[in-house]
């Protein structure tokens, strides 16, 4: 195996690693937020007052942001393939350079 087929392996590798972390996170913000809206209108005397929308609202915006973060970066990822496996021009002539 050539040491650019290698490279190129760790690199999917690498993606999928870094993509399999960022979904857990953000899918773990989201529970949590689904979680203490739960436990809010289960135990609603419980919490002190603003304590659960505050989470609610950090851990839900949280992992909206990650989202849209995710999806910007999947779309600028989608550019730099395509820029990158532009074919080469050769001059023929280059002129007032």
């Amino acid at each position: 195996m050539s040491s650019c087929a290698s490279s190129l392996d760790d690199g999917l590798l690498l993606e999928d690693k870094i993509n399999g972390i960022t979904v857990y996170t953000k899918s773990l913000s989201l529970f949590l937020a689904i979680a203490f809206f739960i436990a809010k209108l289960l135990y609603w005397d419980s919490f002190q007052l603003g304590t659960a929308p505050i989470l609610i609202g950090i851990f839900f915006f949280g992992a909206m942001q990650a989202f849209f973060i995710g999806v910007l970066g999947e779309y600028i990822g989608s550019i730099h393939t395509q820029v990158r496996n532009m074919p080469l021009v050769i001059e023929r002539e280059r002129i007032n350079f």
